[in-house]
């Protein structure tokens, strides 16, 4: 299984902390093989291994206490 690229809008995110918590957050899941999150943008890319919908992501960062914009 071949792995996706996403890029996210994420409100909630005050400071460089927030982008550093939720990226480690984001590949503490096994099926994330990378997650580049910037606070100054308000977004993020997300790479995936396979395996991990765009809605589980979603769901990984609303559970982290940000929100995904749509």
């Amino acid at each position: 299984m071949t792995g996706d690229v996403y890029q996210v809008l994420i409100d909630g995110m005050t400071c460089s902390g927030c982008s550093s918590r939720l990226s480690r957050v984001l590949s503490g899941n096994q099926q994330v093989a990378r997650a580049d999150i910037s606070h100054e943008t308000n977004s993020g890319v997300i790479t995936t291994s396979g395996g991990i919908t765009i809605e589980e992501i979603c769901a990984i960062i609303n559970d982290a206490g940000f929100t995904v914009k749509s």
